[in-house]
């Protein structure tokens, strides 16, 4: 027995067991003759309550339990104090194991008290209810209860003050419609004015395979290490402590950056209906109340956001459907005044009036370089801007300390994020590329060529929507343009309305994402602690006011040089994100290594949560486009303008030395190093989750016949409780 035993001076000295004896742990006298080894087992192992014996009562369990120790001679002070301690845990979980494997029939089972507003179980609780059941204890079953989880470093692990409220239907359909801001239906529309729709459908095609091929190293990992800190915390596990920082640093500004570039694009659109747009300060209005809505969304408990982002997505999805079904329509001549049938006439040369460029663009850029340059180039730039397209997807196991059950709820995303590439983003753009022309100056920066054809064309930009709308910063996108081509003008104004709701949510979910990155942070002690804490709820106060503050620059757009912000924003965001998605999969393949030499997982079995596919080596070769489409995006963006533009380059390529700038600075104040492979402790963690899966499986993940027994049993009991005395009642007061 060690000198410093935890259990050691809790209890009084061997001289003094006599006040012992009126309590229900007897403990036999320190001064009885022949000393008798105590057994290797605990006491409650000899009790060996399993989940068939949940109707022995439990008086009859702690009865076991003080005849096991008081047949057990105890000779000095160590082991005394180690007998009383093993009964008490004995007993704690024996209670609470009996409250946990009691089926719904049985009055004081787990799941019946969850439904008492006055117990200590409750659900709105969840925080206390954990802490009652599991504070200074071991998890396992009482067959494998050991004192050892005393020292045991998991019990001393900080704890993140997050709640895991976000229900899995909550989250599934997050992954499906969450997310999507802006910039898909955006650079949707740079991609098509810069390289063509062939180009644009292949660069989103192939950063969807990467996109996907990334996410699924990601859940691998968050899968089996569910970090409360997130991808911050999984870095800092894996790889290094300075490269974390950079990391985490990093993507907690771009997720501010991106509040503010949600925000922009959000109240331009506005521009879209000049009654609200009037007067000419009103921007800066909506503006104040969208900046308000957002913040005030993330200040609500994590339960109820969960489920406002998850309606919020399904009507996103309703919507994408409609625009579909009626860009399928227009295609065919169906609907609009016009009633013209587009079929493939735009990806064709010389089909339209002068101005369409047919399925590839012949020239690039203000340069207007041709031949086969000009298209490589335009190609590249559109690869480079298709990836914003997708972010906002990537963010979604950020939140997994939220989550109920990661273990199988991440996983289970992975089988619904094929449907959200293929379905909400190439199939939608697939259908509208056939219904906008390329060369539709609406597309891009309007030049003196195309500012007249725009204009008298066949539009309903003079009379319904002012020119403005597409000056500056704008939307312009390819679901508004092709309904003002055909002039089904009040389709175009429902659209802009449509993309207002999507601006609104992906600021919302940037900003929930930027303060749970902080949050890491601070749990991590890379920043200032205090930024990590959160109220009885869960909330991130600090988190979020400070995250919130980046969305202010948004009033930089009421000034002059707007456009110029704007694009240095979205520079700066879409480096940062090919950046993020090179550390990823790096990280991954470390982690991949790590996992292949651990002596105690495998990858083939079953046990395991999640294996991505086609690994390693899609993170390999996914680590190293993203890396060179971050190094080397500046060459088709600089070369597509006439001239040099400061904010252009400064957006490019700030993200980039701010980035390496914290990592070397970092590691020379710190002097860390990276941790070898064999250095890397997944058990801590791991085993955390192993222990803590247990219970969540048991309260969150229910059956549908598991829930309409429990609410039989729920009726009944208030019929046999409540209603049947009552009718009792009632009809012995009548009979007499």
């Amino acid at each position: 027995m060690p000198p410093d035993a935890p259990w050691k001076n809790l209890f009084p000295e061997p001289g003094r067991i006599d006040q012992y004896e009126d309590s229900s742990v007897h403990i036999g006298s320190a001064s009885e003759a022949d000393f008798v080894e105590i057994i290797d087992d605990d006491v409650a192992s000899s009790v060996c309550l399993d989940d068939q014996e949940v109707d022995v009562k439990l008086e009859d369990a702690l009865e076991v339990v003080n005849q096991m120790a008081a047949k057990t001679q105890l000779t000095d002070y160590d082991e005394y104090n180690k007998k009383v301690a093993q009964d008490l845990i004995a007993r704690s979980h024996l209670t609470h194991k009996r409250l946990f494997n009691a089926p719904d029939r049985i009055p004081h089972g787990y799941v019946e008290l969850l439904g008492k507003g006055e117990s200590d179980y409750n659900q709105d609780d969840v925080s206390a209810r954990k802490g009652s059941i599991f504070s200074g204890h071991d998890v396992e079953s009482l067959a494998t209860l050991d004192l050892d989880f005393i020292d045991d470093p998991l019990f001393s692990m900080p704890r993140s003050g997050l709640r895991r409220d976000i229900r899995p239907r909550d989250f599934y359909m997050v992954v499906l419609g969450g997310y999507i801001g802006l910039a898909f239906f955006k650079d949707a529309a740079k991609g098509l004015w810069i390289s063509g729709p062939v180009f644009t459908l292949l660069t989103f095609l192939m950063s969807g395979v990467m996109f996907y091929l990334m996410m699924g190293g990601l859940a691998e990992m968050v899968a089996l290490v569910p970090h409360n800190a997130g991808y911050t915390g999984i870095i800092n596990m894996i790889f290094d402590r300075s490269l974390a920082t950079a990391f985490g640093f990093s993507y907690w500004l771009q997720s501010c950056l991106r509040v503010a570039y949600e925000v922009i694009l959000t109240v331009s659109l506005f521009s879209f209906f000049p009654i609200l747009n009037q007067p000419d300060h009103s921007s800066m209005v909506w503006l104040t109340f969208i900046v308000m809505l957002v913040v005030g969304v993330n200040f609500l408990y994590v339960r109820v956001w969960g489920r406002i982002m998850a309606f919020t997505a399904f009507i996103s999805l309703l919507l994408i459907a409609v625009l579909n079904m009626f860009n399928l329509l227009l295609d065919t001549g169906h609907v609009g005044p016009l009633h013209n049938y587009i079929g493939a006439t735009y990806w064709s040369y010389g089909t339209t009036d002068g101005i369409s460029h047919g399925p590839l663009k012949t020239v690039f850029g203000q340069r207007e370089i041709g031949g086969s340059t000009g298209r490589f180039l335009g190609f590249w730039m559109a690869w480079f801007v298709s990836a914003f397209g997708f972010t906002g997807a990537d963010v979604i196991f950020v939140p997994t300390a939220e989550i109920r059950n990661p273990r199988r709820v991440v996983p289970g995303s992975m089988k619904i994020l094929p449907y959200r590439i293929g379905i909400v983003f190439l199939l939608s753009l697939f259908i509208v590329l056939f219904v906008v022309n390329s060369g539709d100056g609406m597309l891009g920066s309007l030049t003196s060529y195309f500012e007249e054809t725009v204009k008298t064309g066949s539009r309903c930009g003079i009379g319904v929507s002012e020119w403005k709308a597409f000056s500056g910063v704008t939307v312009k996108s390819v679901w508004i343009v092709a309904f003002l081509q055909q002039n089904v003008c009040y389709a175009a104004f429902a659209a802009a309305a449509f993309f207002i709701y999507i601006g609104v949510l992906a600021a919302a979910g940037h900003l929930f994402v930027a303060s749970r990155v902080l949050h890491g942070l601070g749990q991590l002690g890379m920043v200032w602690r205090r930024v990590s804490t959160t109220t009885r709820n869960g909330v991130l106060i600090i988190a979020v006011s400070v995250s919130s503050l980046f969305a202010l620059t948004a009033y930089i757009t009421a000034g002059a040089n707007a456009a110029s912000y704007y694009t240095f924003l979205a520079e700066w965001v879409v480096t940062s994100i090919w950046l993020q998605w090179s550390v990823l999969c790096l990280t991954y393949y470390k982690f991949y290594r790590v996992v292949q030499n651990h002596p105690s997982l495998d990858r083939d079995s079953e046990e395991y949560p999640y294996r991505a596919p086609l690994q390693p080596y899609a993170s390999i070769v996914c680590g190293c486009i993203c890396l060179f489409l971050a190094l080397f995006a500046g060459v088709p963006e600089m070369l597509a303008r006439k001239g040099f533009h400061v904010l252009v380059f400064l957006g490019l390529y700030c993200p980039i030395f701010v980035f390496f700038a914290v990592f070397v600075l970092h590691k020379l104040y710190f002097k860390t190093k990276m941790i070898k492979n064999e250095d890397v402790n997944l058990d801590l963690y791991k085993n955390f989750m192993d222990r803590q899966e247990w219970e969540e499986d048991r309260v969150y993940t229910k059956s549908f016949r598991g829930t309409l027994w429990q609410a039989k049993a729920k009726a009944k009991s208030k019929w046999d409780r409540r209603i049947r005395p009552m009718l009792r009642k009632k009809l012995h007061s009548k009979e007499s």
